[in-house]
């Protein structure tokens, strides 16, 4: 997929950049849907911001919320002396019932639609007695909504254990898939401009779990052997205007509603309460009532590519709840922000929401041997769901240390390179194209000479690099998506054959002929070296050089696209042979067969079809060095000297700077420069209103599933999560807390009509907001 790289700002923008990691939570996405709602009229207010900065244009009652935002971001850019902030969430990652919330506002951003439909689904059919069976509602009494709700969720419970072993699951996905399918349907339909600003792309993944798993083969020493996983990602994506039409995407269209809603119904099914969803049980369940609404199965699963005939096909899974293997999907925001372009200054924020923190407990020394449940119910539910974010938070720390180290070990690296290179500085603004590659021999010369022995142990990682990047290019060529079984074969066989032609002796020439012609990684890691350089410049900039820094980094991302366009699939596909061992049919007999075996009977096909990539590639990439030394040139005249030296010296010095730090950034698989810096949104971290943290929220009861026994239960939980989110928003555009105070009766205004089981909780709002004090429990 190639990059979207944005257009630069007529004036100094500061970009806040969210990825969203939302959790499950059963009961309490009610809560976490208030605080992704405020993210979204936040992202509006922004894109309304960028357009009209003198005329606040939210007047309607229903935009109170946007128009307060508006004014926040005008006292932001005053405080900023001029430089405007500009709010993008470009990343989502959702699983379990916080899955819905992800999908959600994902479309909501992509299509400018409202969300409010959504609140009024969690408050009319979040209610327990629609979601139960219609064969069981009539055999259990049900009490009045009056009732304190901790006794119908006594009721629920008890019949749900007496039926345990006989029973189907009780609550009704075949409703709750057809109320998400309405939801979006209102969504996708609306043609609007997008809230994705130009020339960036907004990215939603969505975790499964497969009941039954699918095959998987993987490389053992020197045999492939073949098993079950269970783990599985729906990806949608959105490119908002400024690729070429040829490369644009749009997952979020009235034809992609099928595939949303069942990416919403499937990962919070939630085991044992609502039934496993396949595709043709998802098709009939939208059929089964008076409206005609159809799901094309095979659409849906283009967005499944891990299942891939013969071996696995999506028609035959079953899903449920995609928190059973993966309820904190960190991973999936982490890799996808990486690779994202920008044009102008970023600060980059993982949020997660999280609205049941844990707290420290103190153990007894006396305590009592748990009982059967009270040993199964945490292990089959409790603990997988709760034990990921702390390896995932750890595992963050420890990525952000290694990125703080290597950044330790290239600040002396980078400064001393206009010394190391001061024998070549005076070619290094030549205009003359002789005189610049000599200048680039040169550096590469020195930089050989400088890592002496361990010469080959560098061309090694790079043939490592240069075999990942070419093998996935050559699966995608062929229509295998890189999760596929078949895409992890022909890795496996093209690392094979890399090994046995070059691995023994990676400086002779033929090696260092193929390092020259394909080694597209190392092309792309110059140009982000040279980004970071760039980006660092940001900090303490005044106005007038902003704009050099913001056309710096665009024209490195072009030209970042203009190298990853050469490995793009429609390329390939005119230099690649239609048939060989990859093929479909040849491909499906070959993956139970030894690798050793197959990489040494096709050795021939194999070596003719990588040298049609390897001559494609340097056609494509030959002299694009050069191209871009000359470019910048003429680019940088007239630029400030700081800037100017940045780029040039970090472009022509990389080699001194690759062959020292890449072993390092290989073997701790670190591709960037700059910590992620992580975000809690929970309902701790909101004490404005209400010091009580999740104490608060009436969802946490029943193992999370209390306010589906109670409207004002909801009510008062959606009206938290919007006021909390709110609170923590202008946390991270870095006003004082006071600035807040015009948001939260915006929302209290917004929301009085729509929540009139949570009047007492309004009222007790307004009062501490006049008074200054927190409400009282």
């Amino acid at each position: 997929m190639r990059i979207q790289v944005p257009p630069v700002s007529v004036e100094p923008v500061c970009e806040l950049r969210l990825a969203l990691v939302c959790f499950g939570g059963v009961s309490l996405a009610i809560y976490m849907h208030g605080t992704t709602k405020e993210i979204h009229k936040l992202v509006r207010a922004s894109c309304a911001y960028e357009d009209n900065q003198q005329t606040n244009p939210f007047t309607e009652p229903g935009e109170r919320t946007e128009a307060a935002y508006w004014n926040l971001l005008k006292r932001k850019q005053l405080e900023d002396h001029g430089v405007r902030t500009r709010v993008v969430v470009d990343v989502i990652t959702g699983t379990s019932a916080g899955g819905i919330n992800g999908v959600c506002l994902a479309t909501a951003l992509a299509r400018n639609a409202s969300q409010d439909a959504l609140r009024d689904l969690w408050m009319v059919e979040g209610d327990i007695g629609r979601l139960w069976r219609p064969a069981l509602a009539g055999k259990i009494p049900w009490l009045s909504e009056h009732l304190h709700w901790k006794l119908r969720a006594m009721e629920w419970a008890s019949w749900s254990l007496i039926n345990l072993g006989r029973a189907q699951p009780p609550l009704r996905g075949d409703r709750m898939g057809r109320v998400l399918y309405d939801v979006l349907a209102g969504m996708t339909q609306i043609e609007k401009p997008t809230l994705v600003p130009d020339g960036l792309s907004l990215e939603l993944f969505v975790t499964l779990t497969d009941l039954r798993g699918y095959r998987r083969f993987i490389r053992i020493a020197d045999r492939t052997i073949d098993d079950k996983t269970h783990q599985v990602v729906m990806r949608f994506r959105l490119d908002a205007a400024g690729a070429e039409d040829a490369e644009r995407v749009d997952d979020f269209t009235a034809a992609d509603t099928g595939a949303l809603s069942f990416a919403a119904r499937a990962t919070s099914s939630f085991p044992g309460a609502f039934p496993p969803v396949g595709l043709g049980s998802f098709d009939r369940d939208l059929r089964s009532d008076a409206r005609t609404r159809d799901l094309n199965p095979s659409l849906v699963a283009g967005f499944l590519p891990a299942y891939r005939a013969p071996f696995n096909t999506a028609q035959d899974a079953w899903f449920i709840d995609g928190g059973v293997l993966d309820n904190k999907p960190f991973g999936l925001a982490i890799d996808a922000i990486v690779a994202k372009p920008a044009a102008s200054e970023v600060r980059r924020w993982v949020v997660y929401l999280e609205p049941d923190p844990a707290q420290p407990t103190v153990e007894r020394r006396d305590a009592t041997a748990p009982t059967l449940l009270g040993a199964v119910i945490p292990s089959l539910s409790g603990i997988p769901r709760s034990e990921p974010i702390l390896d995932e938070l750890q595992r963050l720390r420890q990525f952000n240390e290694r990125v703080n180290d290597i950044r330790r070990l290239v600040t002396p690296q980078v400064a001393a390179l206009p010394t190391t290179l001061a024998s070549v500085s005076a070619l290094l603004r030549s205009p003359e194209a002789d005189q610049m590659r000599t200048a680039m021999n040169q550096v590469h010369d020195q930089a050989r000479q400088a890592v002496g022995t361990t010469y080959p142990t560098y061309l090694r990682l790079k043939l490592r690099s240069i075999h990942q990047a070419l093998a996935t290019a050559v699966a995608s060529a062929y229509g295998y998506p890189p999760e596929s079984a078949q895409a992890e074969f022909i890795r496996a066989v093209l690392g094979e054959w890399q090994d046995a032609k070059y691995g023994g002796d990676p400086t002779s020439a033929d090696a260092q002929n193929y390092i020259r012609s394909s080694d597209v990684p190392y092309r792309v890691r110059r140009l982000r070296f040279v980004v970071q350089g760039v980006s660092d410049l940001y900090s303490g900039a005044g106005p007038e050089l902003r704009p050099q820094l913001d056309a710096a980094k665009r024209q490195l991302y072009l030209f970042i696209d203009s190298i990853d366009s050469a490995l793009a699939p429609d390329r390939l596909r005119d230099v690649l042979p239609h048939g060989g061992p990859f093929a479909d049919d040849a491909l499906a007999g070959l993956m139970t067969q030894e690798l050793e075996g197959v990489a040494r009977d096709h050795e021939a096909e194999v070596s003719a079809m990588m040298a049609a990539l390897n001559s494609h590639l340097d056609k494509q990439l030959e002299g694009s060095s050069l191209e871009m030394l000359q470019r910048f040139n003429e680019l940088s005249t007239g630029w400030d000297d700081e800037l100017r030296n940045a780029v040039l010296v970090r472009f022509i010095g990389f080699p001194l700077w690759d062959t020292a730090i890449f072993p390092l950034m290989s073997l701790s698989e670190i591709q960037q420069f700059s910590p992620i810096r992580v975000a809690r949104f929970s309902p701790d971290g909101a004490t404005r209103l209400n010091a009580r943290g999740a104490a608060k929220l009436q969802g946490i009861g029943v193992h999370h599933f209390g306010a589906f026994f109670s409207r004002k239960a909801r009510e008062c939980d959606y009206l938290w999560g919007r006021l909390d989110g709110a609170e923590q928003l202008v946390h991270l555009l870095g006003l004082e807390s006071g600035a807040a105070e015009e948001l939260y009766l915006s929302i209290l205004d917004e929301e009085a009509a729509a929540l009139p089981l949570a009047e007492s909780l309004i009222s007790a709002c307004r009062a501490g907001l006049a008074g200054g004090t927190a409400v009282r429990g």
